[in-house]
């Protein structure tokens, strides 16, 4: 099993029912979803995801999850701009079994990833699927 980071930056791609999500995990434990894993053609069935909150203050980790799909497969490109150039983008299905809302509750802050052995991970990256 692999571990990957995705990672969503809210002005770019803003997630308008995340606290339906929340919720969906809180009832069931999971919340399945899809979700763009950069250039990535690694990724498969069980590997471990987490996702990094970028862009704006608070940043940081707020979410884990399992990937459910075999491997990933492309579909239409979720940035608007590059859909009406035809792009396709690389897309894992995943199950989440934690998401946070920083604008409402604490995460792992992005500061507290420099510290230790967590410090030799690259956390600025802007494309998600890095290993």
């Amino acid at each position: 099993m692999a571990t990957y980071l995705l990672t969503w930056n809210p002005k770019r791609w803003p997630w308008n029912n995340l606290e339906e999500c929340i919720v969906d995990i809180k009832q069931r434990g999971y919340y399945e979803d899809t979700w763009s894993c950069g250039r990535n053609t690694k990724i498969i069935k069980s590997d471990r995801v987490f996702l990094i909150w970028l862009g704006t203050e608070p940043k940081g980790i707020c979410g884990s999850g399992w990937v459910t799909s075999k491997k990933f497969f492309e579909d239409i490109h979720w940035d608007e701009e590059k859909q009406k150039r035809g792009e396709l983008a690389r897309y894992i299905k995943l199950r989440f079994d934690k998401l946070l809302d920083p604008e409402h509750e604490s995460i792992l802050p992005r500061m507290a990833l420099d510290q230790g052995i967590l410090a030799r991970m690259h956390w600025d990256s802007q494309t998600s699927g890095i290993s």
